[in-house]
């Protein structure tokens, strides 16, 4: 839903700009724009796919499934399934869909 001009889901927000106040959206992340960071909300490591230099790592968020891509030489060991991560998209990275039409929405 879009709170004072920003989409806000599971703790992630961005601006939503021409959207109404109240309006359903729904936020996307892809996965090369998520990010273990110190202070971001903490996700439930479901599934790692190691992938040779890098990993996908499935993660569950109050219900909400995250997938990120992870590279072996950012991380100091691989993440373990029952990991608790902190996770945060980087900034300016989070798109806004309208929920109705699935359009993007763009300033």
């Amino acid at each position: 839903r879009v709170v004072k001009g920003h989409a806000q889901a599971f703790g992630f927000s961005a601006p939503a700009p021409g959207a109404a106040e109240g309006q359903a959206v729904v936020l996307g992340i892809r996965p090369d724009d998520l990010i273990i960071a110190e202070g971001g909300l903490p996700s439930r490591v479901v599934l790692v796919e190691p992938l040779g230099s890098e990993s996908i790592l499935t993660l569950d968020r109050d219900g909400v499934e995250l997938v990120m891509k992870v590279n072996a030489r950012d991380v100091p060991a691989l993440p373990k399934v029952g990991d608790h991560l902190p996770l945060a998209p980087l900034p300016g990275r989070v798109h806004v869909f309208d929920a109705a039409s699935g359009q993007a929405m763009r300033g």
